[in-house]
């Protein structure tokens, strides 16, 4: 037989954790969702066959977890009308097992309020909600490869076995499904999820710009691909820019009292796009303090300049 091969890094993270939060083999093993037995062989070094791989996969969701969580909950979160919405529709999603997509232009603080929900459902005791971030290369296989991690299944598979190790999970332990960036998915992806969705019934989320919407709706042949995805949608929803009474709320707490017409600048300037606002802030603040004499609303222009969005 071989040696057994850990992961010493994690192992060490897993020691550390416990002890941190001062919890025992008992607690930390509830919090995985593993035998006592096993993750006490864990710890003890003690695996004497195959590397303990099931072990690890568990402890690698687990903590990917957490980081997102540690790391939503140092930043500061403004409750704004956009990220109401988007946290309402995933209630819905979750209690009431519906098909949501919720769209809207870049920059309006969609991705970070998915994440602050699930912070909020994670200090509430809740762990069984599922963020995946698609990209411009995210197949159907690593799109399921995504929720197998976060669900602590094995990888080793083909897509299709894969897919059916992540329904079986999920009807034995429902989850709502959250997708950010969705409309990066090409038709075999999103019939990937109605699958998912169907054999589950779990709650799911997509989220993604208006392009998401449009390939739905716009008539094309996608969208005529998608006819049956489309009819299991319960909720959709345009998810608004930042309002003009919220732009000048940030701007105010982060520059202090402003003239009209620097306010109606930055509104101008920022077309509702949190992001644009969040970049526009600091730089502003900057020539404000290199250009003392000069009107705020002149500089506007100068600092949306100096940004990319």
């Amino acid at each position: 037989m071989g040696r057994t091969q850990f992961d010493n890094a994690l192992h060490q993270r897993l020691c550390d954790h416990m002890g941190e939060h001062g919890l025992s083999r008992v607690g930390m093993a509830r919090q995985l969702g593993l035998p006592i037995a096993m993750l006490a062989k864990y710890v003890d070094l003690k695996h004497k066959d195959s590397r303990p791989r099931n072990v690890e996969i568990v402890l690698v969701a687990f903590f990917k977890r957490l980081d997102l969580i540690e790391r939503q909950r140092q930043k500061k979160f403004l409750q704004l009308k956009t990220s109401a919405i988007v946290m309402e529709r995933c209630d819905e999603a979750r209690l009431e097992k519906e098909l949501v997509v919720l769209y809207g232009p870049p920059g309006i603080s969609k991705t970070f309020s998915l994440r602050e929900y699930v912070r909020r459902r994670a200090d509430q005791g809740d762990n069984k909600v599922l963020l995946v971030t698609a990209n411009s290369v995210t197949t159907p296989k690593a799109l399921v490869e995504s929720l197998c991690r976060l669900l602590a299944l094995p990888t080793r598979k083909a897509a299709h076995g894969m897919a059916e190790r992540v329904i079986d999970r999920l009807n034995s332990d429902p989850h709502l499904i959250i997708v950010d960036e969705a409309n990066h998915l090409d038709v075999s992806a999103l019939e990937l999820l109605r699958h998912i969705h169907d054999m589950t019934e779990c709650g799911m989320v997509l989220v993604g710009t208006k392009r998401l919407y449009e390939v739905f709706t716009n008539g094309g042949r996608k969208s005529q691909d998608l006819e049956q995805l489309w009819s299991r949608v319960g909720i959709h929803d345009l998810l608004p820019g930042l309002a003009p009474t919220e732009i000048r709320q940030i701007t105010r707490a982060s520059l202090g009292h402003l003239s009209e017409a620097a306010l109606a600048e930055i509104e101008n300037t920022t077309r509702g796009s949190a992001r644009r606002l969040v970049k526009l802030i600091p730089r502003l603040h900057r020539l404000k303090q290199l250009n003392p004499s000069k009107p705020t609303e002149k500089l506007v222009s100068i600092a949306a300049g100096q940004i990319i969005t």
